[in-house]
């Protein structure tokens, strides 16, 4: 029924289930009047549908009991519990509104089922609230029993409450249990609730611990309860797995008074040290000790106290109620309390509801609200203290104050009904059952409440059904923070989803109050950690010990009297607890197993650890993210910041310390030395960097090294240092090995005066071998390089006080108990280690404390990286790396004496005070370093009044150090090499000229090579391009004029061939009796050249003119028309008649340009004459023709009656043909296919151009002109021998690159897509270097000079060239000839280009050796330009000698030459007789030119008065042409002008 009213579009399910308009749900909010309007409608529309249904609800009630606590126990005085009764009036609330069906408040929910109530006072107490349940499940209703239970309170009552419930099988849900112990299904498998177990309370306080305050030391405090004792487990749960540590719990009592003690709980807690104390207990119990807590000195300022839900109310705080006395006990409080969202729809409407709730707190007068519920129990008022004879007590709500807890038992009871609800209207049960009724409570319910959406954990399938009824979604709290008068919300804490509270999030709003003055965050203490070596050299690791745990008493009590700056902070800022742990230095078990011991409690740790042990210890610290400075290990490994992510050291590197003593190595002139050092990580790794620091200045270092108290080893290492000859030797050895090694060293004669040893840090081996004989006898003069800060004004404070301390000091500040403090530990100055531990103390407190957290060891890590403080070992500062900074370490030499009583006192600076030797024999002897040199850094300060030095001498006992044996050996060897260098450069040189000789002959070879090549596949273009155009790649197919005219539209060639249609013909001898017409036209469509037909109706025209005005018989005339004559469905066959387009043009004897004015069908552009003459295949045709017959064989047709000679129209017609070139083109391939049919015509014309200047006739006269007269039998002689002489001239002009373009710019991509690129390539004209060529570059290249050279050098090549193609003999006789041609020196270029000259070639004309230039000569201007400056120039005064003078040519042979007397003579008739043929022909004798062939003397007139011409226009000349003018000039008298 519910479904069915549910799906009527007039009603929506708003929050919390309740049956809404539709307008209303959708908006939000509706006023009452219309809520009203609307509530008619629902009574009447559920039973209209219950009706239908066929059926009525089978229980006409249910019943609901409550478990309130109203009043407390005789122990507390049988209070009025104000909290419980308000709780109690929202479980009235709630069931009165699911009974009121027309309040619009969830009317769906029971519609014909009503719920009674009745309620017990479970007092806050087990044993009542167990009796109360078993009564109200049993006996409630007249025996009838309860159906299910709201309650109770506390977790207590509400653990025996649902035991008692266990056994009748009746449901109970809590609103305020939050126990995380209840969460046991199977211990309690009927309880539920509607607040969050504990478990999420308990991870919240711990995130708030670790991520929101970043707190690791706590103290606890918890009721014995359930609620405090299982929320106190949940919470040391996950507190332990974010790393934080309890320093103290402890536990109270419930149901404490005024007169409990506490003095035990809070000695526990006073004595821990803690200030940040998490409570889980009830609101009064929690509230009595935290104020006895305060009287003892826990609590107040510095401290910081985090509680449950239950202590974060505001009646735990009213119980104190003086303001002043609650702010000082309170202030820096901080909860968590499930939280409601005040926002949501619900929740405004339970606000209303209840506000408007009458009150029944009764009249104030003693008169009660004696109003009763369904089972005849009062309400409001109760017989509280069991007395009959004193009156009732009121326990009645005003209902205007907001209680959290009332709201969740608000929810719980509309839960229950909710379940009910399922029962009764769905599964129609006859009765209620509890297990059915809790199954139907955990697995069904899901609505939004008013603490948010209500649903329940389903753990049924689980074994131990752990968290089975929980409170699975809408789990949210509030963050509490009492400030200077009351709590207020600050924040919220809420897990990522419902039931993982590994996750979580949290929120904060305002600004949060704390217990101190100045409102700063309390500090929870830190805890240093100290590894101090239990054995070494003597008293030196417990002196180290000492002076670190003095460091950390300083820093607590604020004590600068070592180090200023730990006086800024004061006494009571961050406490540090030391935990001192004693470790082998060199054992890496034994300090790794120290520092596991105090991991979990430290927030750092100092260490004296060698490199060795803390290249593991420092990983360790790296993972658990634990600071760590060092005092004693300086290897540079340990600055990975990798690796060692949390490492920092007071102690030097290192990496500083070997680039000092690098530094000083080569101050000293020194370019070798030796290191003996032994493998471990600090010896090795000082020893690299100090090669690399050498390698910087110019030194060689050798190494030799053993294994740590292996003799066999140590000896081998020296005696690698004798082979190797160095006498500077530095020494990185313990203790254990220093005497083996120098014993060897004086066995092998290493210990000479010569010598120099250098002990790094050799003050520590002197402190424990300094009473030994043989070590004192072997030290003496050596010296000591170490980081010594005994010259700092640090160290003398720290001596000063040191010397004032005793055992008991260092017991006191935290050894006792750890190590035994020997009286020689502070009878002695403090070593220098001692001064590094105590800073290394000192700035990691003065780290921690200017961080903000100084339990996050990055915190610490990044405000270390800012101290700087005056430290006991000098000025302290570290890198970003944590090293200590080289500005303020001081660097000390040193140097051993072996002390007598015949020395007088001195005061040793570095280690111990020497013995008394004064009062001892004179053999007594001790090893003493005396400091003879000191470096102090940039920020150091040297006490230099404290400390007394010595000469720095060597063991000769002199000042100036030793000359390095290794140098003196390498000036010898350096000498003799430098002969050898001669005696290499000798040879180098003789060889070098043998390869530069060998390169210069293999370079001429290659050129010899090359040209071969060029002339090779020069001659194979040319001859390509003579033939191309006599020789058919593809038959030449036309159509018989009578066919083409009864076509009556232009047919594709398949068609017409099966009709038999077209003619073939395979050479164009075959065309020489025929009449053929050439139609040139452009295509209007994509698909087909002539969509309307036009073009057709105006080719007919046409044809029929041309045959009319030639006079040709129609039946041998042959029509050539590119859809009929070219195969359209073969692409190979088509491509090969498209390339020979340009030979069918210049075979044809009529050409017509079809050209009528249309729209083409694909573009919509217009197509006309213009359109055609700018196509670049039009243009070609053209061309081709007009270069073999000229334009008189061409007609212009634009209509059918418009048909016009070509030769009527102007010259710029003719120009824009000639540049083919410039034409449109769709690819751009198109280019390269008609370069060799335009050479080869071109090569025809120009041939017989050169054949007719040759003969001196004129055109007509020549017989090719004769022949096609005859052939063509149309236009005039004259207009064809005009239009190729225009032709000529435009070719020769300045223009000649516009016809004939060198160049094509293409893309290396779109040559690859030309078709049949392969043929192309291999015919493409190009420029030739050593036979290779660059297609995306070159059209005609050189192409053309290259033509015009072959036929200039053999006008037969043409001919022969011609009768190959037809007869295809001699191809490869040609095509030497052709190159033999190229071969020869032309005497106008003989560069790589040649100019055309029109009569080059006269067999008669013979020239002399010497005037034959190397082809190498570069070419000048083709028109009109000067010549170089290697070429031959005349002046007047050498036309009137007999000889010219030239400059010298590339070969350096002089041009200059004289004809001999006999051969000028005979030169002088020749040139007289050519000069009298030249005046007749200028006199106009035309019949004496004409009465036969011009003889020999004409032509060489001709050559001369050319030649002359060209030496006048400064053009380039040849000294034979100047020799010639000379005679002339000699034998006519005139001078250089008579030609």
């Amino acid at each position: 029924l519910a479904d069915l009213a549910l799906a009527s579009s007039c009603w929506d399910v708003g929050t919390s289930g309740i049956l809404l308009p539709a307008a209303a749900s959708a908006g939000g909010r509706s006023s009452s009047r219309a809520v009203a309007m609307q509530q008619p409608l629902v009574v009447p529309l559920l039973l209209l549908s219950a009706g239908l249904a066929g059926a009525s609800s089978a229980l006409s009630s249910v019943r609901l009991c409550g478990l309130f606590p109203r009043f407390r126990t005789a122990a507390q005085d049988f209070k009025a519990d104000d909290s419980g009764t308000r709780r109690f009036a929202a479980f009235v609330q709630a069931i009165r509104e699911v009974n009121n069906k027309t309040d619009g408040i969830a009317d769906h929910l029971l519609p014909t089922t009503e719920v009674l109530f009745t309620q017990r006072d479970s007092r806050r107490d087990g044993a009542t609230a167990f009796f109360e349940a078993r009564e109200l499940a049993t006996s409630a209703f007249k025996g009838q029993g309860c159906d299910a239970i709201v309650g109770a309170a506390s977790s207590g009552p509400s653990a025996l409450a649902a035991l008692a419930l266990k056994e009748s099988s009746t449901p109970q849900v809590s609103y305020s249990s939050t126990s995380a112990g209840l969460s046991d299904g199977s211990t309690y498998p009927y309880f539920a609730r509607t607040v969050p177990s504990d478990d999420f309370q308990a991870t919240g306080l711990a995130d708030l611990v670790h991520s929101l305050f970043g707190y690791k030391r706590i103290a606890t405090v918890a009721s014995t309860d359930a609620y405090g004792a299982s929320g106190m487990l949940a919470f040391k749960r996950r507190a332990s797995a974010l790393g934080i540590v309890t320093l103290a719990s402890v536990s109270i009592t419930g149901g404490a008074n005024d007169e409990s003690d506490f003095s035990e709980q809070t000695e526990a807690l006073r004595a821990s040290g803690a200030t940040v104390i998490v409570i889980f207990a009830g609101g009064y119990d929690a509230s009595l000790f935290i104020e006895k807590a305060y009287d003892a000195g826990v609590g107040g300022p510095g401290f910081l106290w985090l509680g449950s839900d239950a202590v974060s109310q505001a009646s735990t705080m009213a119980r104190i109620e003086d303001p002043t006395v609650r702010r000082h006990v309170f202030q820096g409080f901080f909860g968590l309390t499930p939280s409601a969202s005040t926002d949501s729809p619900v929740f405004r409407r339970y606000d209303r509801s209840r506000s408007a709730m009458p009150s029944t707190a009764g009249d104030g007068a003693g008169n009660c609200d004696l109003e009763v519920d369904d089972d005849e129990v009062q309400m409001w008022a109760a017989d509280n203290d069991g007395n009959a004879s004193t009156p009732l007590a009121c326990s009645g709500s005003d209902n205007q104050q907001l209680d959290i807890y009332a709201m969740y038992s608000y929810d719980a009871t509309f839960a229950l009904a909710h379940a009910l609800h399922r029962l009764v209207e769905h599964a129609r049960v006859a009765e209620v059952r509890g297990d059915e009724l809790y199954e139907a409570l955990v697995t069904n319910v899901s609505f939004e409440g008013v603490t948010g959406r209500i649903a329940f954990n389903d753990a049924s399938a689980d074994p131990s059904r752990r968290t089975h009824g929980d409170r699975t979604s809408g789990v949210r709290y509030d963050l509490w923070n009492f400030g200077q008068t009351e709590l207020s919300v600050v924040g919220a804490w809420q897990p990522c989803s419902a039931g993982a509270a590994a996750c979580s999030e949290i929120s904060t709003s305002a600004n949060f109050t704390y217990s101190t003055a100045d409102n700063s965050k309390p500090h929870d203490g830190s805890e240093i950690g100290l590894l101090f070596a239990e054995s070494g050299s003597g008293d030196g690791p417990k002196m180290a010990a000492c002076a670190a745990l003095l460091a950390l008493q300083h820093a607590n009590e604020g004590n600068g009297s070592v180090v200023p700056e730990l006086s800024r902070y004061g006494p009571n800022a961050l406490q540090f607890v030391p935990k001192p742990i004693g470790i082998v230095r060199a054992d890496v078990a034994s300090a790794i197993r120290g520092y596991e011991s105090i991991r979990d409690r430290i927030d750092g740790f100092v260490d004296g650890a060698a490199s060795r042990t803390n290249v593991h210890v420092a990983q360790l610290g790296a993972l658990d993210g634990v600071p760590q400075l060092s005092y004693y290990s300086s290897a540079p490994e340990l600055s990975c910041d990798v690796q060692y992510t949390h490492f920092g050291r007071s102690y030097v590197s290192d990496k500083i310390s070997s680039s000092v003593l690098a530094e000083q190595l080569a101050g000293y002139g020194w370019r070798h030395y030796g290191v003996l050092h032994v493998r471990d990580e600090w010896a090795v790794g000082y020893q690299e960097h100090l090669a690399q620091n050498a390698f910087r200045l110019g030194l060689t270092q050798f190494s030799g090294s053993w294994t740590e108290s292996n003799t066999a080893e140590i000896r081998e290492a020296v005696q690698m240092m004798r082979d190797i000859g160095v006498n500077i030797i530095v020494s990185l050895s313990f203790e254990v090995d220093l005497l083996p090694l120098l014993s060897s060293a004086e066995d092998e004669g290493l210990l000479a005066d010569n010598f120099v040893w250098i002990i790094i840090e050799g003050s520590g081996s002197a402190a424990n071998l300094g009473t030994n004989p043989e070590a004192t006898r072997l030290m003496a003069g050596m010296l000591s390089f170490e980081a010594n800060p005994v010259p700092a004004f640090g160290f003398q404070r720290l001596a000063r006080l040191w010397s004032s301390l005793g055992p008991d000091d260092c017991t006191r500040a935290g050894a006792g108990g750890i190590f035994d403090v020997p009286p020689s530990v502070f009878s002695s100055p403090p070593t220098q280690y001692a001064a590094f531990a105590y800073d290394a103390v000192a700035g990691l407190a003065m780290g921690m404390r200017a961080s903000d957290n100084p339990h996050r060891g990055t915190d610490v890590l990044r405000s270390l990286a800012r101290v700087s403080f005056d430290g006991a070992s000098g000025p302290v500062a570290f890198d970003a790396r944590l090293d200590r900074n080289a500005s303020g370490l001081i660097f000390t030499f040193s140097r051993f004496f072996a002390e007598t009583a015949d020395w007088p006192r001195r005061r040793l600076v570095t280690d111990t005070e020497t013995a008394d030797c004064s009062t001892e024999p004179a053999s007594c002897k001790r090893l003493a370093p005396q400091i003879c040199k000191i470096l102090p850094g940039e920020a150091a300060a040297v006490d230099w009044e404290a400390v007394e030095t010595v000469p720095l001498l060597f063991r000769d006992g002199s000042a100036t150090p030793p000359e390095d044996a290794l140098l003196a050996r390498e000036r010898e060897r350096e000498a003799e090499r430098r002969q050898q260098r001669r005696l290499i450069i000798l040879l180098t040189s003789v060889f070098g000229a043998l390869v530069l000789l060998f390169v210069a002959l293999t370079y001429r070879a290659s050129l010899s090579v090359r040209n071969f090549k060029r002339r090779e596949i020069a001659a194979k273009q040319v001859l390509e391009a003579i033939r191309g155009v006599h020789r058919l790649d593809h038959p030449c197919v036309l159509l018989p004029a009578r066919a083409f005219l009864r076509m009556g539209s232009l047919r594709e060639h398949e068609a017409l061939r099966a009709e038999g249609q077209l003619l073939f013909y395979d050479s164009p001898r075959q065309l020489a009796d025929k009449h053929v017409v050439f139609f040139s036209h452009q295509w209007l469509s994509f698909g087909t050249p002539d969509p309307l037909g036009v073009q057709y109706r105006v080719m007919a025209a046409s044809l029929r003119r041309v045959i009319a005005d030639t006079g040709w018989e129609e039946a041998n005339v042959q029509v050539w028309v590119d859809l009929a004559s070219i195969p359209q469905s073969k692409p190979l066959l088509k491509q090969l008649a498209v390339q020979t387009i340009a030979c069918y043009c210049a075979a044809a004897h009529a050409f017509v340009i079809c050209a009528p004015t249309t729209i083409h069908a694909d573009t919509g552009e217009v197509c006309n004459v213009q359109s055609y003459q700018r196509r670049m295949w039009c243009r070609c045709e053209q061309l081709c023709h007009v270069l073999r017959k000229g334009t008189g064989t061409m007609w212009c047709a634009t209509t059918e009656d418009d048909c016009r000679r070509l030769g009527e129209l102007d010259s710029e017609w003719l120009m824009s043909v000639l540049r083919v070139f410039e034409g449109d083109v769709t690819d751009e391939g198109d280019y390269l296919s008609i370069v060799l049919p335009i050479l080869g015509l071109y090569a025809e014309l120009y041939a017989l151009e050169l054949k007719r200047r040759a003969q001196a006739v004129p055109w007509q006269s020549s017989p090719a002109a004769a022949a096609e007269a005859a052939l063509c039998q149309v236009g005039s002689e004259e207009r064809r021998a005009q239009t190729l002489q225009l032709v000529l001239n435009e070719i020769r002009g300045a223009k000649r690159g516009e016809i004939f373009p060198p160049k094509l710019r293409m893309s290396a991509q779109r040559l690859a897509q030309l078709p049949l690129r392969k043929r192309l390539l291999s015919r493409l004209p190009t420029r030739v270097f050593g036979g290779c060529f660059d297609p995306r570059r070159d059209l005609f290249g050189e192409l053309i000079h290259l033509v015009e050279r072959a036929i200039d050098l053999d006008p037969q090549i043409l001919d022969e060239a011609v009768a190959q193609a037809e007869s295809g003999h001699d191809v490869q006789r040609v095509q030497k000839k052709i190159e033999r041609s190229l071969s020869r020196r032309s005497t106008a270029s003989s560069g790589s280009r040649w100019t055309p000259t029109a009569m080059r070639h006269l067999p008669v004309l013979k020239r002399p050796p010497s005037d034959r230039r190397s082809e190498a000569e570069p070419a000048r201007a083709e028109a009109g330009g000067e010549a170089g400056a290697d070429g031959a120039k005349c002046s007047p005064a050498e036309t009137r000698s007999t000889t010219c003078s030239h400059t010298t040519d590339d070969s350096g042979e002089s041009a200059k030459g004289e004809l001999d007397d006999a051969d000028g003579a005979k030169m002088e008739a020749v040139a007289a007789d050519a000069i009298r043929a030249i005046h007749a022909y200028g006199r106009g004798d035309a019949d004496k030119a004409r009465a036969g062939p011009p003889g020999p003397n004409v032509e060489l007139g001709l050559v001369v008065a050319a030649a002359g011409a060209a030496a006048d226009a400064k053009s380039a000349s040849s000294s034979l042409v100047c020799r010639v003018q000379g005679r002339l000039a000699a034998a006519a008298g005139r001078g250089s002008g008579a030609p």
